[in-house]
């Protein structure tokens, strides 16, 4: 080769397909690939995120049961779409039919209680209104009692005191006649015609 030549110009020819269509086809698979290969990648890495600084949007909802109890039934899966009403969870329900069995029987005993109250609460009313006629009639028996007791009492006070005078005038009556007497037996005495032990 002389140096004015160039190397290009020497070199035989590369060969050309022989045909056309091969090459597009190869294309083709390969964009398929790269395509597949894309959503392959995309629905792998749809669900995860990486930053460094993240903020999520979102919409958080606040689960809380009317009642508590343990759950027995999961019946939903893990980010699983749910409308307002479908049931979540089963909670155990022996804790919740103790209450209401509790609740019943704390009714029975009331309405018991109340259909005892309704027999007694008469009874007991003719009962007072009868201890009270009673108590009524022991009282002015006893106010009655009190009375005679008064009149006894006068009557013993006015009875004793004319008792004592009537025996105070008993008693002066025999004085005077004691002293008369002895007015009348000291001159006999003086004289000595009566004994003076007499």
């Amino acid at each position: 080769m002389t140096p004015s030549q160039n190397p290009a110009e020497t070199a035989p020819a590369a060969p050309r397909d022989s045909k056309p269509g091969t090459r597009i086809v190869i294309v083709l698979i390969v964009l398929l690939a790269l395509g597949a290969g894309g959503y392959a990648a995309y629905l792998h890495f749809k669900d995860r995120v990486t930053s460094d600084d993240a903020n999520i949007d979102g919409h958080i909802t606040a689960i809380a049961p009317k009642i508590s109890g343990n759950v027995v039934e999961v019946l939903v899966l893990d980010n699983q779409t749910v409308k307002a009403g479908d049931v979540l969870v089963r909670i155990d329900p022996r804790d919740a039919q103790v209450a209401v069995d509790l609740a019943k029987a704390a009714v029975a005993q009331a309405e018991s209680q109340l259909n005892s109250a309704r027999a007694t609460v008469p009874w007991v009313n003719e009962t007072t209104q009868s201890g009270n006629t009673v108590a009524s009639a022991q009282l002015a028996d006893a106010q009655t009692e009190v009375e005679r007791a008064r009149i006894a009492y006068e009557q013993a006070n006015t009875a004793d005191l004319a008792v004592a005078q009537a025996n105070i005038a008993s008693k002066q009556a025999s004085n005077d006649r004691a002293q008369a007497d002895l007015a009348r037996m000291k001159p006999l005495v003086d004289k000595a015609e009566i004994s003076r032990q007499q």
